[in-house]
């Protein structure tokens, strides 16, 4: 079902797309400049990577609060702030003289940039429903896939150019395309928000916001076993995802011996491979395959590869090829699954979809962390066997994501096609 106000699904994929792929491309882009903003701010190059610990912070926390500020301001107005934020705390990056001060920009990058993330998908669930959301996500996140995958080349060509502070001046640009697309492209889509203008012309007030009513939301999300469910499915999978994303190196390099050259061509493959399960995630919904069918064979299909790996970790017959192809199969897996599994999340979420989201991105990203934290601790610990930590650790996201589907019974309720289901009520 559309929403009130109309907006193509190309253009909507594209600017939701958009809103996702440059605070993705902002994790990475500033990898290449690690060494120069060191030695410009008299900092050892060690403690530069807090530049990416504030900046994760800001992602994480910030959607708790602009989540639930959308359901109640509307999208628009929260999204269009959002943007600003980023653009400006980027251009104040750029002029910094010192390393406390690039840490708070940053900071205040991952704020805006967490928002703006957020809301793109809950955009999405404001104007379709169904497998018509589930294909316009898995567009938009092919569009994601994009700004990590060219970041750093993109990171090494403003280098080339000038300074590291030139990186900070291509994420300026970016806000402001950003802020644009907004403001030119997307109208209000939040139906509470219109409603409340439609109901109140002539009370031009917004709505009051109170920490009790947010409190509340999300006390409601969190109850529902079947959008806590897909929230969870999400975020162990993409644990898993995390666990390669941080073990990777180590075993392709260090247990593998392949060139760092070579192991930048295999994480492209990766992210390839990530793109075509959301494209393939698309085109799936164009057929209208029910959800539960899509991610209960995601899960299983993850599973099982990532026990192969295991097996063949443990066997030590790993090799380069067999490696690649089974990570290949896990991140398809999650991209096909993805989409899905955040369309039934929100699909019930009523006038709060933004809390919904909000609460989708701290889980996610809380899980992420703390897979990459923990397996840090075990490649650590078992300095010699980091393809099975690293498989290890994968496998037991994905069991743990197949358990939580199972106990939510999504097979035999058949619920992610949710349309003839009562939504979540605040009440």
């Amino acid at each position: 079902m559309n929403s009130p106000t109309y907006t193509s699904p190309f253009k909507l994929a594209l600017i939701c797309g958009v809103l996702t792929a440059f605070p993705a491309m902002s994790i990475d882009l500033g990898l290449p400049g690690f060494v120069e903003v060191a030695g410009d701010l008299s900092v050892p190059v060690e403690h530069v990577s807090q530049t990416l610990s504030f900046f994760f912070l800001g992602f994480a926390l910030s959607p708790l609060i602009g989540g639930p500020l959308s359901d109640r301001l509307g999208r628009r107005g929260v999204l269009l702030g959002t943007c600003l934020v980023y653009a400006i705390a980027s251009l104040l990056a750029t002029s910094t003289s010192g390393f406390s001060s690039l840490l708070l920009w940053r900071l205040l990058q991952g704020a805006g940039a967490g928002v703006a993330a957020v809301l793109a998908i809950t955009v999405i669930r404001d104007h379709y429903q169904g497998a018509e959301a589930r294909r316009l996500l898995s567009y938009a996140a092919v569009v994601r896939i994009i700004g990590p995958t060219t970041a750093p080349t993109v990171g090494n060509l403003l280098l080339l150019l000038g300074s590291w502070r030139w990186i900070y001046g291509f994420m300026t640009l970016g806000g402001v395309l950003m802020f644009l697309m907004v403001a030119l492209g997307l109208p209000e889509s939040s139906r509470a928000r219109l409603a409340t203008l439609g109901a109140a012309s002539n009370q031009p007030s917004l709505p009051k916001q109170s920490l009790r009513g947010v409190l509340k939301d999300y006390r409601t999300f969190l109850t529902d076993k079947s959008s806590l469910a897909y929230a969870l499915i999400i975020a162990l999978t993409f644990g898993s995802h995390f666990s390669y994303v941080t073990g990777s190196l180590y075993v392709y390099v260090n247990l593998l011996h392949v060139s760092t050259v070579t192991y930048g061509a295999l994480f492209g493959v990766m992210a390839l491979s990530l793109m075509l399960g959301s494209l393939f995630s698309g085109r799936l919904a164009r057929h209208a395959l029910p959800g539960h069918v899509i991610i209960s064979t995601s899960i299983t299909v993850s599973v099982v590869s990532s026990m192969i790996t295991l097996t063949l970790a443990l066997v030590n017959h790993l090799d380069v090829v067999s490696l690649t192809a089974l990570l290949s199969v896990n991140t398809v897996c999650l991209g096909v699954l993805t989409p899905c599994a955040q369309q039934g999340a929100m699909e019930r979420a009523g006038a709060f979809a933004g809390t919904a989201s909000a609460l989708m991105n701290a889980l996610t990203t809380g899980m992420g962390a703390g897979a990459s934290y923990l397996e840090g601790i075990l490649l650590t610990r078992f300095p010699n066997t980091p393809g099975a930590v690293m498989s290890g650790q994968m496998a037991a996201c994905c069991c743990c994501a197949l358990m939580v589907y199972l106990a939510a019974g999504f097979g035999e309720k058949r619920i992610v096609g949710l349309a003839a289901l009562p939504r979540l009520s605040r009440d």
